[in-house]
């Protein structure tokens, strides 16, 4: 008796990714994908992932307004649930062909263990974060942990 697998074909558009959490400041993260998404060429996809069972209401509001926020952008939102993101950003980022990602600087305005993470288990995929001066964007190179 043979097993029949079911693959999904794989996007056929390459994403720039934006990653969220249920704080109002995002908002400035998905502008910075949407500036990044028209630059190169690509569809805007914003990903949230919060803890499994987890139904705080100010997290649905705060998610619900960044949800409007991403289709004002051109993107949608996406609201994974998961106890451990950094393996499901990165499925996520393979699974649907990250271009880029736009992630939120870490305590201290360096990169954080989630921007570290991503970039040694996906040094294919350009990682942006906002500059610290407001209102733009950079790339990361170096910044982060080999």
């Amino acid at each position: 008796m043979s097993k029949k697998t079911h693959m999904k074909a794989p996007p056929q558009e390459e994403i720039i990714m934006v990653c969220v959490t249920s704080q109002r400041q995002c908002e400035d993260l998905i502008a910075m994908g949407s500036r990044v998404a028209e630059t190169l060429q690509a569809p805007l996809a914003v990903v949230s992932v919060q803890p499994t069972g987890s139904i705080d209401p100010m997290s649905g509001e705060l998610l619900e307004y960044l949800m409007d926020v991403a289709r004002n952008s051109g993107g949608e939102l996406l609201v994974l649930y998961d106890d451990n993101p950094i393996p499901r950003l990165i499925q996520y980022a393979r699974e649907h062909r990250a271009k880029a990602i736009v992630m939120g600087r870490g305590p201290g305005g360096g990169p954080s263990t989630v921007v570290n993470a991503l970039h040694q288990a996906l040094p294919e995929i350009r990682i942006f974060q906002p500059a610290r001066e407001s209102g733009t964007v950079e790339e990361l190179r170096q910044e982060c942990a080999q």
